[in-house]
């Protein structure tokens, strides 16, 4: 189930995204890049708030192989893994966001 509401994890596509507008040395990257930098965010906001907050979000969900709500690491008492994807995330998002103030402030 939880496969039809994530069909594919934000962090695929932004690796190939990034890669291919790397090679070809695109300077409009930032158009493709930060929407799925912004879903990865959200994506990872949702599992962070599943994780902590009990009752949020639908028991439903999480009936495939892998539990939802488990911690499977618990790094000094609250970092997990959807709390670094949300922190991975969070930080390429304002790196775009910079990286593009810096260009158009260049082109002006």
């Amino acid at each position: 189930m939880r496969d039809v509401l994530v069909p594919a994890h934000p962090h695929v596509p932004a690796r190939a995204v990034t890669f291919v507008a790397t090679y070809r040395q695109d300077g409009k990257a930032f158009a493709y890049s930060l929407p799925l930098s912004v879903l990865g965010m959200l994506v990872a906001l949702y599992h962070v708030l599943h994780q902590k907050i009990p009752g949020f979000g639908s028991a439903a969900v999480c009936r495939g192989g892998v539990a939802c709500d488990v911690q499977y690491i618990d790094w000094l008492g609250f970092i997990s893994i959807p709390v670094l994807s949300l922190t991975a995330f969070t930080g390429i998002t304002v790196l775009l966001l910079v990286s593009r103030a810096r260009t158009v402030r260049q082109g002006a």
